[in-house]
């Protein structure tokens, strides 16, 4: 991991405006000769690319050992509410157990359970990272679906229809704003298949 330093000493109000538009979060702020960014930041480093030379550097975190013998349970991120664990998120890890054992897929799901509880030290093993890596509540997602014989046609659907609300918010924001407030550039470098009907797939 690493952090954006801001060298104030090189910060002027003709570099803080340039630093100002060129970020695509509007995470970079100036008041009273102090530059600053804020929550907004998506580390997409382009204040560093494209700013003034050397107003903000990017600084690698010193990597510290880790005491896995000291790690005990499960670290799950979940939603919260008001500080609590939203319960939707008991609720589908508590659906799952039970629909593993009514369709006696229970080995199935002890998996899902293992690889969540092993996820954490893999990733440190492979990464050097302290930061911690865990399942959230849509890992057993697509477990649920398929015990519920959901078709797989579906699973993406299901996936997107909760989110199409915050998608739409957010390119409404976009507009009426006239900044980007997601990640800009992506482009598809791949051939163009054309589209099939479903019922009409092999």
């Amino acid at each position: 991991m690493g952090r954006l330093k801001i060298n104030q000493e090189k910060i002027n109000d003709e570099s803080a405006e340039k630093l100002i538009k060129i970020c695509p979060f509007n995470a970079i702020e100036y008041k009273n000769g102090i530059l600053d960014i804020n929550a907004a930041c998506k580390m997409c480093k382009i204040c560093i690319k494209k700013g003034p030379e050397g107003a903000i550097e990017f600084v690698e975190d010193d990597i510290q050992e880790v005491d896995k013998n000291a790690w005990k349970g499960i670290v799950v991120y979940v939603d919260h509410v008001e500080g609590k664990i939203h319960p939707v998120t008991f609720e589908l890890i508590g659906k799952a157990r039970e629909l593993a054992k009514d369709k006696k897929r229970m080995d199935e799901f002890k998996l899902y359970e293992l690889i969540e509880q092993v996820g954490p030290e893999v990733f440190y093993e492979v990464k050097k990272s302290n930061k911690v890596i865990t399942a959230n509540v849509d890992f057993y997602s697509g477990f649920v679906y398929h015990c519920l014989d959901i078709p797989k046609e579906m699973y993406t659907p299901l996936f997107a229809m909760g989110r199409i609300p915050g998608w739409c918010a957010h390119r409404i924001e976009e507009l009426i704003s006239g900044k980007k407030i997601i990640r800009p550039a992506y482009a598809h470098v791949g051939e163009f298949i054309p589209y099939i009907e479903i019922d009409k797939r092999i």
